[in-house]
């Protein structure tokens, strides 16, 4: 696996009003396909997902402004 790109930002909970981090990892493996690993710091019911994408939908992600950082956790 590569790692083609990962990000940081802000998150708030719209239950709690808590702040914490959410990191994103962009991961592209040897047979072409893509993985994004989501994983959330800070909270104390720390969450981590994984999904497989399409490399249009790798595409959306890596051009996603950061007004959107954090859309792929409702997919």
């Amino acid at each position: 696996m590569q790692i083609l790109a990962s990000r940081k930002y802000a998150v708030l909970n719209y239950d709690t009003l808590a702040e914490y981090i959410g990191r994103d990892t962009l991961l592209r493996g040897w047979d072409g396909t893509f993985l994004l690993h989501m994983s959330s710091e800070g909270t104390p019911d720390a969450e981590d997902r994984l999904l497989c994408l399409e490399a249009r939908d790798a595409i959306l992600w890596l051009n996603q402004s950061p007004e959107e950082f954090g859309s792929f956790w409702e997919a």
